[in-house]
């Protein structure tokens, strides 16, 4: 059975390391429709975000992690956080972490 194009994407996508980088980000939080647009120009570039601090101590700007490949970070950074300055993106994945996702844990009950 051969796989389609669109499962191997899947499975590949799936199996590729994914970083996180810790930005503060010029978004109202608060604002559903601000932060489904933020959201929905990460998922342009295969991106997810988690809210770390929605009134983080830069100017009370949200501190998020940003989720993805290394080569989707590079490409989001380079046009939506760092107006194409190549440094500017270098900086900032220095910072890049290897992506592992916290699972909840059950509570036992006894």
């Amino acid at each position: 059975m051969r796989l389609t194009e669109k499962e191997c994407k899947r499975i590949y996508e799936g199996s590729a390391t994914k970083y996180s980088i810790e930005l503060d980000v010029s978004v109202d939080w608060d604002d559903k429709e601000e932060r489904a647009e933020f959201k929905e120009v990460l998922s342009e570039y295969r991106l997810t975000c988690r809210a770390i601090v929605e009134n983080g101590p830069g100017g009370g700007w949200p501190c998020v992690y940003i989720i993805g490949t290394e080569p989707n970070l590079r490409s989001w950074l380079s046009d939506n956080y760092c107006d194409g300055d190549l440094e500017d993106v270098e900086f900032h994945m220095e910072s890049a972490e290897v992506y592992v996702p916290v699972k909840k844990k059950a509570l036992s009950v006894n």
